[in-house]
């Protein structure tokens, strides 16, 4: 039986290390790369380069080869300064090179003779291309997602600023949110097109394929977005890749406070409706991060609210009026036929003893008086979307080969619905609360091999409430359906 036992925990443990075989991509993290060369062109090999994350104080380093190439792998995404350094040859600086996420920062050293405790130190800015990769997409960085207008704070509507994508929709018919863009016209954005990762796992709703909600802008380092030639390791869909990147702490503790405000006083008169929609939005947060252990251990936390209150319109319909709930259709320019004598009641009155108890009570609790010309009537029926998103991340350092980070994002939230019809008596509740889970170690076990293990979890519960029910005893009846309570 132990045998048996020890068999099956090494199968197990095999089939874990199999896997982790085809998790060698960069959904979280970068690479710096380049050729050192002398001031005559000549390739240098041997030189000791290292690179160090200037907010964080981590560093990998390599050494060239025999052709002067270095390759510095699995970076996490941040701004480094890049040092080169050989006997015989001043020690070569540059800061200011932003690693992002799958992409690679080009470097090329050139080392001058001289004394290694003498610096060259360059202050231009790394290329802008990535030469390296084929890929084509765009990358928009914690500058720009803080910065640029975002109407709802909603990361995934900055997707549209790259050439070929367009936010297609924002749908919750089945109580969690979903999100969906197209890239270059691809019609089947919403079944499958495009796979949305956050922190390097796969965050899709699997009930419509999907992006699930991200976090709040205050909590994301950086979005890219790749639309042609990516990488087998995102071939789930063809559509395109969306990454999602947490922040993560740094060396110094940094946060913020937000609070947005919106209200119909503001708001202009819409021609086609007979009072200004209600509109009260409010969306509130903050974030706080920093060192638990400097150059060790970090923490992130980022927390964003939304309490909103606004109405939806249905469609309009012809009700009855005051008169004609009491059976009184003399304003009727159309005969009101008799059905059991064929003939029109006199004056187009129907007698009140013709009147049904049970259809009087339901006109009077769901159907409501006319509010529009022509006896029509449109309802205005209140809507409180309400929501919460909760991001936390740990990142550890255990040295400069071996990195792990945790990350947990909770989105929470529900909102009232119609269903389209044309009398508010059709209205629902969406509830849902989505839940990514994400561990991610980098390993560096000896200069020509490296583990990678990213492990993801995400989680969904939500639905549809929709109105109680009335039966027919509700309003006073007593007819029964045989085999109805």
């Amino acid at each position: 039986m132990k045998r048996q036992q020890i068999f099956g925990a090494a199968l197990v443990g095999a089939c874990l290390v199999l896997a982790c075989v085809s998790a060698w991509g960069q959904a979280t993290t970068g690479t710096i790369l380049g050729n050192v060369k002398d001031q005559t062109g000549a390739a240098i090999p041997g030189v000791g380069v290292v690179a160090t994350n200037i907010d964080t104080n981590f560093s990998r380093d390599t050494i060239s080869d025999s052709t002067g190439h270095f390759f510095i792998q699995y970076l996490p995404v941040g701004t480094y300064r890049l040092e080169a350094e050989l006997v015989g040859f001043k020690k070569f600086v540059q800061a200011g090179i932003v690693v992002g996420i799958d992409r690679n920062a080009r470097i090329d050293p050139v080392l001058q003779v001289g004394e290694v405790n003498e610096t060259v130190e360059v202050t231009s800015d790394a290329p802008l291309v990535d030469t390296a990769k084929t890929v084509l997409g765009q990358t928009v960085g914690n500058a720009e997602i803080l910065n640029l207008p975002l109407v709802n704070r909603n990361v995934y509507d900055l997707l549209s600023i790259t050439a070929g994508v367009q936010n297609t929709a924002s749908s919750n018919a089945f109580g969690p949110p979903g999100f969906e863009v197209s890239v270059y016209g691809s019609p089947n954005a919403g079944t499958g097109g495009v796979n949305y990762t956050l922190d390097g796992g796969t965050s899709i709703m699997s009930l419509r394929n999907t992006g699930n909600p991200a976090p709040n802008p205050d909590a994301v380092q950086e979005l890219r977005i790749t639309t042609h030639m990516f990488d087998a390791e995102y071939g789930r869909y063809g559509g395109g890749v969306v990454n999602v990147l947490t922040k993560a702490g740094t060396n110094s503790f940094h946060g913020s406070l937000f609070h947005y405000h919106r209200n119909d006083a503001l708001n202009a008169q819409e021609w086609n409706s007979l009072e200004k929609p209600v509109q009260r939005r409010n969306q509130f947060g903050g974030s706080v991060g920093g060192p638990i252990k400097k150059d060790k251990l970090f923490f992130f936390l980022s927390y964003s609210g939304l309490r909103e209150r606004e109405v939806a319109f249905e469609n309009d319909a012809r009700v009855p009026t005051a008169l004609e709930r009491t059976g009184d259709f003399s304003q009727m320019t159309k005969a009101l036929i008799d059905p059991l004598t064929k003939k029109q009641f006199p004056d187009n009155k129907i007698p009140a003893n013709r009147l049904d108890p049970t259809a009087q009570n339901i006109i009077k609790d769901w159907v409501p008086l006319p509010n529009l010309p022509g006896n029509y009537y449109e309802a205005q029926v209140p809507i409180r979307p309400r929501n919460d998103d909760l991001t936390g991340r740990i990142d550890y350092s255990f040295s400069d080969t071996h990195q792990l980070f945790g990350s947990y994002f909770l989105n929470k939230g529900e909102r009232a619905d119609v269903l389209g019809g044309t009398l508010p008596w059709t209205e629902r509740l969406l509830t849902w609360k989505q839940q990514n889970y994400n561990v991610n170690e980098t390993w560096t076990v000896s200069p020509v091999s490296m583990n990678l293990l990213h492990l993801t979890y995400v989680r969904h519960i939500g639905g549809r409430l929709n109105t109680p029910a009335k039966s027919l005893a509700d309003f006073g009846s007593k007819y029964q359906i045989q085999g109805e309570p």
